[in-house]
């Protein structure tokens, strides 16, 4: 109780415009610059078109438009589009298992340079021309090379993000589209513009004119109030130029993984782990209190017995609100001992004894994560982030 309170609040104006778009606002404190975001809503897209739309936004900006080079257009992104990104997002409500995916468009600009960042992202997402068959086979190449790698040198991360969709929809969809699913089916799109390419050409412009749609859409912007003003209109005049057909939402099934998984790949470094979702432990969700228990049982018990005892290069524990908690082990000799650690952790905590002032230090220590200071804009993406 003692501990200080300073958060910063935005007010957030949430308002629906003329063409039916939501529009989202905050006001920040800052001169002549701003965060723009875009949401076109990509649930109405089929579960056999989720990876096609993964790799047609891998591959903005990477080929030409009809106006210009690709290399052009990095110049165009480095100078209107800070910080730009055009990706899926999953967007969920705390405590709720239901999720919306959107292809999000995102970018600061100055206030100045905002007309050229919409006309440049309308270009990217809409103009671009996916006819050069060598450039096309070498990106998907490229990105498929590039995933593996990924994966060789973190796989736990994406064995956790499939256990967790064990329970969560939203980790299910994530997972399938960024992991293992998704370097199937870049391997199966390598073979076939082998064979087919215009068959790829096809279903990327598809994809594109999927997304060419602004029922559903959603506009956020972050900035001064002359700002926000010149964004309402610049954004009010991007949504006009794309149809409005109705989206129907569709019902996605993903593989549930096994209660027990390995996954092997080209390294010497082993990891170990085990996941849990909260009602497996007894819990009904995520509190904050969990941060300050999962540093306390990294220091007191995990590093103790799995690195100095057992060799383990680094042990990982922690709580993630939406999902569950994880144990990690990285660059570790074992396995049945790593596990004979995570199946005693309950008896060790039962007899654990820690006096408040042990407890009060992992609070505190808890507590200054969450009471960094955000920049303006980001503190007020964040504010229309949680709208």
């Amino acid at each position: 109780s003692s501990l200080p309170e300073e958060v910063r609040t935005y007010d957030v104006d949430d308002s629906v415009a003329e063409n039916g778009v939501r529009m989202l606002t905050a006001e920040a404190a800052v001169d002549d610059v701003g965060e723009a975001l875009i949401f076109l809503d990509a649930a109405g897209l089929p579960q056999e078109d989720l990876h096609w739309f993964t790799l047609y936004t891998a591959l903005i900006g990477e080929m030409d438009t009809s106006s210009h080079t690709h290399e052009e257009l990095a110049s165009l992104l480095t100078r209107y589009l800070y910080g730009g990104s055009i990706r899926l997002s999953l967007v969920s409500t705390y405590g709720a298992k239901d999720y919306h995916p959107y292809l999000r468009a995102s970018w600061i600009a100055a206030d100045d340079d905002l007309a050229s960042g919409y006309d440049l992202v309308y270009e990217l997402l809409f103009d671009t021309q996916f006819t050069d068959t060598e450039n096309l086979l070498g990106l998907i190449t490229q990105n498929r090379a590039s995933l593996k790698s990924a994966i060789t040198g973190s796989p736990y991360s994406a064995q956790l993000y499939r256990a967790f969709g064990a329970w969560s929809p939203l980790y299910a969809h994530y997972d399938y589209v960024n992991f293992l699913p998704y370097y199937s089916f870049l391997e199966q799109v390598e073979q076939l513009m082998q064979s087919n390419p215009e068959a790829v050409i096809e279903k990327l412009e598809q994809i594109q004119q999927f997304m060419h749609n602004r029922a559903g859409a959603i506009s956020a912007y972050a900035g001064s109030r002359e700002g926000i003003d010149v964004n309402t209109e610049l954004a009010a005049s991007f949504f006009a130029k794309l149809e409005d057909q109705p989206v129907e939402p569709v019902s996605y099934q993903f593989e549930k993984p096994a209660q027990r998984e390995a996954l092997i790949v080209d390294s010497t470094v082993q990891y170990n782990s085990i996941v849990s979702d909260y009602s497996g432990m007894g819990l009904e969700e995520y509190t904050a209190d969990l941060d300050a228990v999962s540093a306390l049982i990294s220091d007191v018990y995990l590093m103790p017995m799995l690195r100095e005892q057992y060799g383990v290069y680094t042990p990982m524990h922690g709580y993630i609100d939406d999902a569950g908690s994880y144990f990690v082990t990285y660059r570790d000799p074992n396995i049945q001992e790593t596990f004979s650690v995570y199946e005693a952790l309950p008896e060790y905590l039962k007899t654990l004894a820690a006096d408040q002032q042990t407890l009060d230090g992992y609070i505190l220590s808890s507590y200054a994560g969450y009471a960094m200071p955000e920049g303006e804009l980001s503190g007020a993406i964040s504010s229309i982030s949680q709208v």
